[in-house]
């Protein structure tokens, strides 16, 4: 009773802007654009009747002038205050929700066979596995993606940073639970790559500043600690955990020899883990005190893993860095592979950083596709036509500010938001977690993803509340048939663990 009347007398207190400090709260305007009501979706042999909502929460300036807005795609299912709410987004930063929403989670998919290996028509098909059979799900667009926009161009630039971000969607999830009366709701919050991130920090403000308890987290692709998965920099840390994910891509492309080559995916994975921790650990820290005949032992011992040449590792000082290993893996064949999906292969062409996106051949392959299908959708099924375009990716990443506040800044010039989620499980003990990590994903690889788990120090009960599940996909796991299939079992699985026992499935 003391938590509510604190919680109450808070919330009354403040009333301020986005661009305040992340502790405070935003008074959003809520605005419903589009209703279609008595939807099905045919799962599990059942048919489930579900409402969809497309809406808008203004975020008004100090003048009480809109500054920007945030839009989403509300699927309610049924009208029970108690049923899970999951709230999901993607990463970048610059990433809409596109790709969670037509990708795995929503009632209506992207077809395809393999994303990862080829165009997409651009058709879309009924989602027998879509996480709305369990919870309702609201698919959130950060400002500058979607149809999330400010008026002036010049209102979005506070939220190209890591506080303000997490602030803006906090106070969007608080506005929401108010709007549709879901405040009971067991919540759900599922981010992807840098949304894994924004997910913990999202989770962290709204139980200790709001006192808001969200039950489980989804981390897709998980980004805990940025300098772990740094794929330009040749520190150890990195490099020891990418190894597993080029052995992995190197065995895809059929470039390893027996007994590797004859080995699956997740063995391969294994034996690198292993060696990388063991061996190639030691070599790194050695440097220049490594003897010779060592560091031509671990050489030959990263060429029979990676297929790259010794003479090449050798002249790295065996720093192979996972930009280093795009830029000389198939060089012979003149195709650079996806970072997000090192099964995906293009020609190569000049690129900068900021171009990666549109050079990566496993987002060159599927955004037109993605696109098509959602631009479809929108009007055959929802009815829903825009003046604005959707936008899938923006450039705020080119401009994105990744300091956070002094207060709580860790290190110099990386994000690690490792103590938060170690402090969400301190504010809440029963917190559940799903991490899933694609096998081929260079962005994010498996092993660093692992390693920043393995950093947290929890308690054994609370440590078995995370599980960290791999698939045989990249980045987006999802794309791949076989994987999403998994991958959609194991987010039910989630969701059914912090169910009312009146809505297990």
């Amino acid at each position: 009773m003391l938590r509510k009347l604190v919680t109450l007398l808070f919330l009354l207190s403040i009333h301020v802007t986005a661009t305040d400090a992340t502790e405070k709260l935003v008074p959003y305007t809520h605005t419903v654009e589009a209703t279609v009501k008595n939807q099905t979706l045919i799962t599990q042999g059942r048919q489930l009747p579900y409402d969809v909502y497309v809406g808008k929460c203004s975020i008004p300036g100090k003048d009480e002038k809109q500054i920007a807005n945030i839009s989403y795609f509300a699927y309610l299912a049924e009208n029970s205050a108690d049923r899970p709410l999951a709230f999901c987004f993607n990463g970048g930063p610059g990433s809409s929700s596109i790709w969670l929403h037509m990708g795995a989670l929503g009632p209506k998919i992207v077809k395809t066979e393999d994303l990862a290996h080829s165009a997409t028509s651009g058709e879309y098909k009924n989602n027998p596995d879509s996480l709305l059979s369990s919870c309702d799900l609201v698919f959130i667009d950060p400002v500058s993606t979607g149809y999330s926009y400010s008026p002036n161009p010049e209102d979005e630039k506070p939220f190209f940073e890591v506080e303000n971000d997490i602030c803006s969607i906090a106070n969007f999830i608080r506005h929401f639970l108010t709007a549709y009366s879901r405040w009971q709701s067991p919540k759900v919050i599922i981010g992807e790559s840098y949304g894994s991130l924004r997910a913990v920090g999202i989770t962290h403000l709204l139980q200790e500043k709001y006192f808001i308890d969200i039950h489980a987290l989804g981390l897709i692709s998980l980004v805990l600690n940025t300098e772990v998965s740094e794929s330009y920099r040749p520190a150890p840390i990195p490099l020891i955990t990418a190894l597993p994910t080029l052995a992995t891509i190197a065995h895809y492309h059929e470039k390893l020899a027996s007994p590797l080559r004859d080995k699956s995916a997740q063995e391969v994975f294994d034996l690198a883990a292993d060696f990388a921790v063991n061996e190639y650990s030691r070599a790194l820290i050695a440097g220049s005190q490594l003897p010779k005949e060592t560091e031509h032992k671990i050489a030959q011992q990263l060429s029979e893993f990676t297929s790259i040449p010794i003479p090449y590792i050798k002249q790295q000082h065996l720093r192979l860095t996972p930009y280093l290993f795009n830029q000389n893996f198939l060089d012979d064949q003149n195709l650079r592979i996806g970072d997000f999906d090192g099964r995906a292969t293009k020609w190569k062409v000049p690129t900068t950083f900021f171009d990666c996106y549109s050079a990566d051949p496993s987002m060159y392959n599927i955004t037109s596709g993605f696109s098509s299908a959602f631009q479809t959708y929108l009007l055959n099924d929802l009815k829903y036509k825009k003046n604005r375009p959707y936008t899938i990716m923006s450039d705020a990443i080119t401009t994105w500010k990744w300091g956070r506040e002094q207060k709580t800044k860790d290190g110099f010039g990386f994000l690690d938001f490792t103590n938060d989620l170690r402090e969400c499980f301190s504010l809440n003990p029963n917190l559940k977690v799903l991490v899933a990590a694609g096998l081929y994903d260079l962005a994010t690889p498996a092993f660093s993803q692992k390693y920043c788990l393995n950093t947290l120090f929890l308690p054994e009960s609370q440590a078995m509340n995370i599980h960290f599940n791999t698939y045989e996909a990249g980045h987006m796991m999802y794309l791949h048939p076989p994987s999403r299939k998994k991958f959609s079992s194991d987010l039910h699985q989630l969701v059914d663990s912090v169910k009312t026992p009146c809505h297990k499935r």
